[in-house]
């Protein structure tokens, strides 16, 4: 899968799990959070790693998560309104 289509769905799926707790436990298959927490997507400049989404706490000092996504060829298409399927 090209690599711009790759950071384009990685930003689609840190809007996603920005939207609330119940994102984070449907991607997770079942963890919750518990208390506030931020969502962000994170370089580690020292590692050359991107970290496609850390869930931190906010206020609290509850566990930090990172959640990272993986794609894997599919004939599943997901289509936004009359436009073109984003994925193939």
């Amino acid at each position: 899968m090209p690599e711009a289509l790759l950071i384009c769905i990685s930003d689609i799926l840190i809007l996603f799990l920005r939207s609330g707790p119940e994102a984070f436990r449907v991607l997770t298959g079942g963890l919750r959070l518990e208390g506030a927490y931020k969502v962000c997507s994170l370089t580690l400049k020292s590692l050359e790693r991107r970290l496609d989404g850390l869930v931190a706490p906010d206020g609290h000092s509850g566990p930090a998560y990172v959640v990272e996504f993986q794609a894997q060829p599919s004939n599943f298409s997901i289509s936004h309104g009359n436009r073109e399927p984003l994925l193939r």
